[in-house]
């Protein structure tokens, strides 16, 4: 390791739970109505941290070691991924049709291998809502495949910008940043499945996260009302539904 691991935030591991719950519940049929709204929340803090984390380790050693990067993303995603593959594709062949259905799972579990589960669902099941989609078992796998391709492309983001000043550096990012929401917008009002699966719609949203990272550090914390807030706000973005959505 070339530099000191994040001190452990427990406000980010309640945020995650609330995110996740919101998406359990809403995938079991039982609310939130939006409960969908927990990927997006989960998106951002993932842009939080892993910028944190390589913003720390370029602090220390002015370098970003991408092959240990990529190895511990390795060795934190991989063995859960190929257990899920393995037990999923095992109750594939047992439940579903072996007339279209098992052959869209199959060639879905490819796709996920290779993290293009994003990509394979954009072109292949139509509305992420939709109720030609309750026989994919490897749906959610693509928010995976998202997160992947942004981390595949941000460390080297920040790479090749590590000698702009740090308002300089915002400034650009941020402007991608607001590229990515505009293409979002784009693609909402064009009916492209691409709002929801693609990784340039979503990249605003982590980067949101990474913005919030360089954001600067108040000398003294006045209270806990930003947690608060921030708890209100998630849980009512999960329970008032909007057809404007990524958006």
């Amino acid at each position: 390791m070339t530099h000191s691991p994040l001190a452990y935030r427990p406000g980010i591991d309640g945020m995650r739970a609330i995110a996740v719950l919101g998406v359990v519940l809403y995938h079991a049929g039982f609310g939130p109505p939006a409960g969908f709204v927990g990927v997006d929340v989960f998106f951002v803090i993932s842009g939080f941290l892993i910028t944190s984390q390589l913003e720390m380790e370029l602090a220390a050693s002015g370098r970003i070691d991408l092959a240990a990067f990529y190895a511990r993303r390795a060795r934190r995603l991989l063995p859960t991924l190929a257990l899920v593959l393995a037990v999923s594709l095992v109750g594939c062949f047992f439940i579903l049709s072996p007339y279209g259905e098992l052959t869209s799972a199959l060639q879905s579990v490819a796709a996920s291998i290779v993290f293009g589960a994003n990509i394979f669902f954009q072109y292949t099941t139509g509305d992420y809502f939709g109720p030609n989609v309750n026989h994919l078992p490897l749906l959610h796998l693509w928010s995976l495949g998202v997160e992947e391709q942004y981390y595949l492309l941000w460390p080297v983001a920040l790479l090749l910008s590590r000698r702009l000043p740090i308002n300089a550096r915002r400034g650009v990012f941020a402007l991608c940043a607001l590229g990515s929401l505009a293409f979002a917008e784009w693609a909402i009002y064009q009916g492209s499945q691409a709002a929801f699966y693609a990784m340039p719609s979503r990249w605003w949203e982590l980067s949101l996260g990474a913005l919030i990272a360089w954001a600067p550090t108040p000398e003294k914390r006045v209270g806990q009302w930003e947690g608060w807030a921030g708890i209100v706000i998630v849980l009512v973005a999960m329970a008032v539904p909007t057809q404007h959505f990524p958006g």
